[in-house]
């Protein structure tokens, strides 16, 4: 499909979408962060300003901390049911969530529990692209990243003028800035930005391999994906498929990243470490604005208090009680001790998958992409226990295993606002 066959889609998109945004009961609704209580300045229907940024990244690697940070902008908004049912008559609204959970097969309780565990991700708001969840569709990842990704050939103006259709009315019409989170947004960035050519923009995030592959363990056991995540639970072989799994997903992003026209990244954990400090490829994602990065406080003290936990045998909980607790952004996280004859198998099992990143090809992979695993059994275990250091220890790139310093990949430095991409030479006449 051509460029302008896209260029006018998308043009016809902010038309529709201005004129949702007449609306006059809009200008009575209240804005989801209540720290924004003026009114956003309405758009003109072909406003070149409107942004539509894309967050994405593994489930868990900080998509939802990343989403918060941009949707607090003043003139920015997420996609959330409250604007649903602000946007639209109630009957209406009804309808469309009656229509997603028949688009999910999924039950209410199911869908709450979605929601309640990071809101509402553009993906399930619609029928226009296939539906993915990638640790439950990860399978025994035989062609798994071809199975998760899009790319631009699959898109069509069709796509476009449906997918705006389902989405638009889940944000507050009024803002600049429209904010859609989806994890799976970091392998179908080239479809998206053929649906939105003029607009669409990318932020990904990743989160420490080895914390990473901790913290979705109770995602992989509960419920809904037990059945069919046997692979990536193998007591054995679980944690190094696991990263396997996160290094060919972010091999996939980087590449697909070196043909997007607007994408950054971010480190998880430089954003909780140093909240104040901006990637300059961020603030180009949004034209300037400063974002706060205050949404990822503790996630790097979380990080810590996995792999202790891990290295104990236990289990990280975000619901049960314990006196040995981690306070995140995203809740209280409790180590909860297995059984003593699993301590027993457990506790060597994870100290001698710990050692085999220390060095090695295992340990260069890492660094390709800006992390390293340390000695954390040396660091967080003492007298036979091991925890996460205390809230008021100040930790640093080393102590989480950040080293930015050792990425060669001159794309995921650009991406990362670590160097300046190079700039286009003049045409000459």
């Amino acid at each position: 499909m051509s460029a302008a066959l896209y260029t006018l889609a998308a043009a016809a998109l902010l038309a529709a979408g201005g004129m949702l945004a007449s609306h006059q009961h809009l200008a009575t609704t209240v804005h989801e962060h209540p720290h924004l209580a003026a009114p956003v300045t309405r758009l003109r229907p072909r406003d070149p300003n409107r942004l539509l940024v894309f967050v994405g990244g593994l489930q868990r690697s900080g998509t939802t901390a990343l989403a918060s940070a941009l949707e607090a902008l003043p003139d920015a908004s997420g996609q959330s049911f409250r604007w649903l049912f602000a946007n639209l008559r109630k009957e209406e609204a009804e309808a469309r969530v009656d229509a997603l959970r028949r688009w999910r097969g999924v039950t209410r309780r199911y869908l709450d529990d979605v929601i309640k565990s990071g809101g509402l991700e553009g993906k399930f708001a619609q029928d226009v692209y296939p539906y993915a969840y990638m640790l439950r569709d990860w399978g025994d990842s035989v062609h798994a990243v071809d199975r998760l990704s899009l790319d631009g050939a699959e898109a069509s103006p069709q796509k476009a003028v449906e997918l705006w259709r389902q989405w638009y009315p889940y944000w507050n019409q009024s803002s600049a800035v429209l904010v859609e989170k989806t994890p799976e947004n970091f392998v179908r960035g080239l479809f998206l930005e053929a649906l939105f050519p003029q607009n669409a923009r990318f932020v990904f995030v990743l989160r420490h391999p080895l914390a990473w592959a901790l913290t979705i363990e109770k995602w992989l056991d509960n419920r809904w994906n037990f059945k069919k995540t046997l692979y990536l639970r193998d007591p054995d072989d679980g944690i190094d498929r696991r990263i396997e799994m996160w290094i060919q997903l972010v091999d996939k992003m980087l590449a697909d990243v070196s043909s997007l026209k607007q994408a950054a990244i971010v480190h998880a954990e430089a954003c909780s470490l140093r909240p104040d400090v901006i990637p300059k490829s961020l603030e180009r994602i949004v034209d300037g604005r400063r974002v706060s990065l205050a949404p990822f406080k503790g996630l790097a003290r979380s990080n810590l208090a996995y792999v202790a936990c891990w290295l104990e045998g236990g289990r990280t909980d975000a619901k049960a009680g314990s006196l040995r607790q981690d306070t995140t952004a995203g809740g209280v996280h409790a180590c909860v001790p297995g059984a003593v004859a699993l301590r027993d198998i457990a506790r060597p099992r994870a100290r001698a998958q710990l050692k085999s990143y220390l060095w090695g090809a295992k340990a260069n992979r890492l660094r390709r992409y800006g992390y390293f695993v340390p000695d954390f059994e040396g660091a967080l275990c003492r007298d036979g226990a091991c925890a996460a250091p205390s809230e008021d220890e100040i930790l640093s790139d080393v102590d989480v295993g950040l080293d930015v310093a050792s990425i060669e990949d001159r794309g995921l430095l650009e991406a990362l606002g670590l160097i300046e991409a190079p700039t286009a030479a003049p045409v000459m006449n």
